[in-house]
């Protein structure tokens, strides 16, 4: 698979959902949605459906991540959740099928980085899920990016 980055300027959103901490392996990606997906009707739906990862998390351990299944929404969270607000940023769109493709995908955006004029950014991953999802497997990857340096 070849992927062909789209890059895209994503608007600053505010997010709630439901948080795990979770080391590169084994993912618990998983685990936020299965603690989500129950609870989904308590959230006042006001745009996309995000898988969000974030690095600076407070007091996340080394080698770890916070990762949140959530809903765009201006509501305070509901027990037991959390709000986020994601900056706006310049992404790196990758649209995928399926959630099997979403590891290969992050490895072929890794290798095409390095040439492609970008560095990474600071902003959170996205993983954008449409209404139309899981029927249809597809989605979309969001990477941060920034002008490389020196170009």
């Amino acid at each position: 698979m070849a992927i062909e980055p789209k890059v895209v300027d994503v608007p600053a959103r505010r997010v709630v959902g439901v948080v795990v901490i979770s080391p590169m392996e084994p993912n618990l990606c998983p685990t936020a949605w299965q603690a989500f997906d129950p609870r989904i009707r308590e959230v006042a739906i006001a745009g996309d459906c995000l898988g969000v990862v974030r690095w600076d998390y407070p007091g996340l351990p080394p080698g770890q991540f916070a990762y949140m299944a959530c809903f765009e929404s201006s509501m305070a969270p509901p027990d037991g959740m959390e709000a986020w607000e994601l900056p706006a940023a310049t992404y790196a769109e990758v649209r995928i099928s399926g959630l099997n493709a979403i590891r290969p995908a992050i490895g072929e955006f890794q290798s095409w980085l390095p040439s492609s004029g970008w560095q990474s950014g600071s902003a959170p991953y996205l993983e954008l899920y449409p209404e139309s999802f899981p029927a249809s497997p597809e989605l979309s990857l969001f990477f941060a990016i920034q002008p490389k340096r020196g170009s």
